[in-house]
């Protein structure tokens, strides 16, 4: 009989058991001929490829490894679904990227539809087919990781996943406007007439070089003053102080071969343009 679901919890293993005891606990708990159990752990432990580690402890296993056994442990209840309850959360960085591509492939492999609780962003945008952002109770946005993160439906939606810059405007002759800043929007919205709204954008997504440099669809922002240049390995951290009467400072994000081919200094002015935002409703 299969189960309505299972809820699976990292390492959460019997260090006295080895893998196939492991695998098979909750059936011998159900009192499950045992016959029936041999096969299904035989099935399991193939399925997770751990057939060269059957008899070790989960002490002799590598953290990949335990996770597999305890997913496979779950999966001889037969569930319809799982329920992964912040498994990678006491782990350091390395070994949870490592994993989240290990758990990624296997359950793509058993096909059995899985819901992750996370707070980490990279762990959602990583292993969600589908996203759903919860805010105070309150599903504020879901859809793919695509959509949740160009798209955002909301402020706390747009700023908790991933970077974002904000800027507060209104809707004047269906542009955004902001003091001198005045951008066409291309996507279609019911925004309205003077309405209160915020323009979104993200660090990527801003380039400090005149447009004539750029084949992408740029529009001008403002000028500014770079006040912050810092190494951060596999791109460069800008933060620029914009041009306005209320002083506003935004991060800018560069991949390596922009880094080089427009080396910044602090103080220097730059002209900012964006190749992609979005504009919220004031409030959302």
């Amino acid at each position: 009989m299969r189960g309505t679901g299972v809820i699976f919890q990292a390492y959460a293993l019997f260090p006295k058991m080895n893998v196939e005891e492991n695998i098979g606990y909750g059936l011998r708990l159900r009192k499950t001929a045992k016959s029936e159990i041999k096969k299904a752990v035989d099935r399991l432990i193939e399925m997770v490829d751990l057939e060269a580690h059957r008899k070790k402890r989960p002490s002799q296993l590598s953290g990949g490894q335990q996770q597999r056994v305890a997913i496979a442990r779950a999966l001889a209840y037969e569930p319809e679904v799982l329920l992964f309850d912040e498994p990678f959360g006491a782990l350091d960085a390395q070994i949870r990227t490592t994993l989240r591509r290990e758990i990624r492939a296997l359950l793509k492999k058993i096909n059995v539809p899985s819901i992750f609780i996370t707070h980490d962003q990279e762990e959602a945008l990583e292993l969600g087919d589908r996203i759903a952002v919860l805010n105070a109770g309150r599903l504020e946005h879901i859809g793919t990781p695509f959509e949740v993160y160009n798209k955002p439906e909301t402020e706390h939606v747009a700023t908790f996943l991933g970077s974002a810059n904000l800027l507060p405007g209104v809707i004047k002759n269906r542009k955004f406007t902001s003091g001198d800043i005045s951008l066409e929007m291309d996507e279609k919205n019911d925004l309205k007439e003077g309405q209160k709204v915020k323009l979104v954008f993200r660090p990527e997504d801003v380039f400090l070089r005149k447009p004539e440099n750029l084949t992408q669809h740029y529009q001008k922002l403002a000028d500014g003053e770079v006040d912050e240049v810092s190494f951060v390995g596999a791109f460069e951290r800008v933060g620029v102080k914009l041009d306005l009467p209320e002083a506003r400072h935004i991060i800018i994000t560069r991949p390596k071969t922009e880094t080089s081919a427009f080396p910044l200094s602090i103080g220097q002015h730059v002209p900012v343009g964006l190749v992609r935002f979005r504009i919220l409703r004031s409030g959302d």
